[in-house]
């Protein structure tokens, strides 16, 4: 009896030990995917994979500036939730059912070369045009994914003009995606970054809320050279 007990201790010690070491390896596979997809630092705080219950979730995301831009982070997800097929798992074609991304933060970050978001959404254009025309050996090994349905809410951005400090804060409307993938299975990586895509895309359009464009009008026409370098960074942009 003693020896049973011993030997199920001693399983469930290295069960333990290896469903840890299984989720640090995919933590750090997710954020070194997520970096090169966005071509800019991510970081994932907590990841948490219940095979029982078929669920994976991801806490406290930051997404960093990308070069040229301040040391706040351009994105943070404090949560992110998914229902996986465990049926899949070990296949090629991982069969996600849901996901669910709550609570984005993003930072609008106006300069006079430019802004963060739109300098994130050229990387990602970049990249997804690099990996297209060159496929690497890991990549050609990288699970492939295929979510029905992708919903983020309850998103915010704030918008900073260089040297001015926040001049508004907007709600970015809720975004749902269907059938990921369904057509032609899609690498981690260029989940991320279609992902990313559709957030910054959504992210930029929310700042076209009147009170941050006459916010940035207020300040452009009040700024002079600076003003006009800003204007000329962002033109098109709220129009």
């Amino acid at each position: 009896m003693k020896k049973l007990a011993l030997t199920l201790m001693v399983l469930i010690a290295l069960a333990f030990v290896f469903a840890f070491t299984y989720e640090m390896i995919a933590k750090s596979s997710l954020e070194k995917m997520a970096s090169n997809a966005l071509g800019t630092d991510v970081s994932i705080s907590g990841l948490d994979i219940s095979p029982v219950g078929g669920t994976v979730s991801l806490t406290n995301i930051t997404i960093a500036n990308p070069n040229g831009f301040s040391d706040e982070d351009a994105l943070t997800i404090p949560y992110v939730y998914s229902a996986v097929d465990m049926g899949t798992i070990f296949t090629d074609d991982v069969h996600v059912k849901e996901v669910r991304i709550e609570g984005l933060s993003a930072l609008l970050e106006v300069t006079q070369s430019g802004t963060n978001l739109k300098a994130i959404e050229q990387a990602i254009s970049k990249n997804k045009t690099n990996s297209t025309a060159t496929t690497t050996q890991e990549e050609t090994s990288q699970k492939r994914v295929v979510i029905d349905r992708l919903r983020v809410s309850d998103s915010s951005l704030r918008a900073v003009i260089d040297g001015a400090g926040e001049i508004a804060s907007v709600d970015i409307r809720a975004i749902e995606l269907n059938d990921l993938g369904k057509d032609k299975a899609l690498t981690t990586q260029e989940t991320i970054a279609i992902v990313m895509d559709v957030i910054l895309d959504n992210a930029i359009k929310a700042s076209t809320n009147l009170s941050l464009k006459s916010g940035v009008n207020k300040l452009i026409e009040g700024a002079g050279d600076i003003g006009s370098g800003i204007g000329s960074s962002i033109k098109g942009m709220f129009e």
